[in-house]
């Protein structure tokens, strides 16, 4: 028997009720978490990582269409640091994308988004990111964007607006990887992106439980949470 929870609309108890009917039925349940932006099964029934699959990410060059040449470069690796402080995100060295690039084309090139996706479908990188800047009415404009590897499609999209050009760097960075309560946690761009990469792509948790429930929480971050509260 197959019983699935859903609803369009967040905060109806989708995760309450789901939860505790695994728990009530014991014996014999396998639990599937297939929420993209917020699977959070794994804290009422607490599962234990027994597997971790990276997904690969290659960023492409940004395109600079403030005419100031300090950007040129640095945002990139702004927004790679930002990405690396999730565990299962494996990010593409672009020095050696460039190699593979003059492989391809037999010359030198800049990693743009079409040379990027170039060297994703050659190297099975799973998510290429592009974005750009650009001045907006009281500051900057910075825009990243998530492309499935092998077909080009768009699956995240993300921006943010910073007012001075000493905030850009910080800003890239937070598109990475933000602090929820002291901890570190990808926004949902990435963890939707994260997703559409493929469920072979993602974490995967199982753990036995009250004599036998088989939970298995497809999660796209790693975290530590305190305990649950006890269920009745």
């Amino acid at each position: 028997m197959i019983i699935s929870v859903a609803s369009g609309k967040g905060g109806t108890g989708k995760t309450l009720i789901s939860t505790s009917l695994a728990l009530a039925l014991g014996k014999n349940v396998q639990f599937l978490d297939c929420d993209v932006e917020e699977p959070n099964a794994h804290i009422f029934l607490k599962p234990e990582i027994s597997k971790i699959e990276p997904v690969s990410v290659l960023i492409a060059d940004f395109d600079n269409l403030t005419g100031d040449e300090v950007f040129d470069g640095v945002l990139e690796q702004a927004l790679a640091i930002g990405l690396e402080e999730a565990s299962f995100i494996s990010s593409y060295r672009r020095g050696e994308a460039r190699q593979v690039a003059q492989q391809i084309l037999g010359e030198e090139s800049p990693l743009d988004i079409e040379v990027a996706r170039l060297v994703a479908q050659r190297e099975a990188v799973s998510i290429v990111v592009s974005g750009s800047i650009e001045t907006a009415r009281e500051g900057y404009r910075v825009e990243v964007e998530a492309l499935d590897g092998v077909t080009g499609e768009s699956i995240a999209l993300q921006d943010t607006e910073v007012t001075v050009r000493d905030q850009v760097l910080p800003a890239m960075a937070r598109l990475g990887v933000v602090g929820v309560g002291g901890y570190r946690r990808l926004p949902r761009w990435v963890r939707r992106a994260s997703v559409a990469a493929g469920p072979a792509k993602v974490q995967t948790a199982k753990r036995r439980l009250n004599g036998g429930i088989v939970a298995r929480s497809r999660i796209t971050e790693m975290r530590r949470f305190r305990p649950a509260p006890t269920m009745a």
